[in-house]
């Protein structure tokens, strides 16, 4: 596993304004340093043999609260990292990227900006609860948050063995 943030070495995510992407409530690394998940997305899209797992920070104590309160205690993520695999971020972006597709389920096309949300829904979630869905025979959390008029889902999986939690799906479903 490569728990570097940066598909080419350097240790460190790509910086705020490489795509753009207003990054003020992005997920920051360990040296509080805003990290871009877009760009990751990106580098992953270009590069089809990738399998890299990039680190996304340690799960901020909000977070941790949110997951506390929206799981009655059940799910404590005190401590945990969080990842993101290159493949994973290319299924959400193949998947869930085309506007036909997600228009046949009341959803809209995710984009690489909307990656970079994931820190403010994590972080101040309307609703954080246990999904249904297994992922890779690990239990996820589904996170729920309404931002410009927008439902945003994010899932992730948890390895407490690992005490780390792993991007599986972003989709956003539009109010109209």
């Amino acid at each position: 596993m490569n728990d570097d943030p940066h598909p080419h070495g350097g240790g460190s995510a790509p910086a705020g304004g490489k795509t753009g992407n207003d990054l003020s409530q992005s997920l920051r690394n360990d040296q509080g340093r805003a990290i871009d998940v877009g760009a990751l997305a990106s580098a992953a899209m270009s590069d089809k043999q990738s399998r890299t797992t990039y680190s996304l920070g340690q799960v901020n104590r909000s977070n941790v609260e949110a997951v506390a309160r929206g799981t009655k205690g059940r799910v404590l993520l005190d401590g945990y990292q969080r990842t993101a695999g290159s493949d994973e971020l290319r299924h959400a972006l193949s998947s869930h990227g085309s506007q036909k597709k997600e228009a046949t389920r009341g959803q809209r096309a995710i984009t690489v900006a909307d990656l970079n949300r994931i820190g403010a829904i994590t972080s101040k979630p309307d609703f954080a609860s246990p999904s249904p869905k297994q992922w890779r025979g690990a239990d996820c959390l589904a996170y729920e948050k309404t931002i410009d008029g927008e439902r945003f889902v994010y899932v992730e999986a948890i390895f407490a063995k690992d005490a780390k939690v792993r991007f599986v799906s972003l989709r956003v479903h539009t109010h109209k």
